[in-house]
């Protein structure tokens, strides 16, 4: 077994953030699906249920190239 260093606590610090904020996004996306598509009609459903998820793992990707960069900087000994 490795030993934990301040490195690795913080690397699975930053995974274990991403992995729940896609995963609680992912979860409020299949609610909301539910919630919208049910009672519309089927172009409004099949229109939101093509077009959001794609959005939304657009927007989940920003974050996470933001989220690393901002880690990185506050990173003791990052180089600008």
């Amino acid at each position: 077994m490795m030993p934990t260093t301040s490195a690795t606590r913080r690397r699975g610090f930053s995974w274990r953030t991403v992995t729940a904020v896609w995963g609680l996004t992912h979860i409020a996306l299949a609610v909301a699906l539910t919630v919208i598509v049910t009672p519309s009609s089927p172009e409004t459903a099949l229109t939101f249920n093509r077009t959001v998820p794609w959005v939304l793992a657009g927007a989940l990707l920003a974050w996470a190239f933001w989220w690393g960069e901002r880690l990185r900087a506050q990173k003791p000994g990052a180089e600008d």
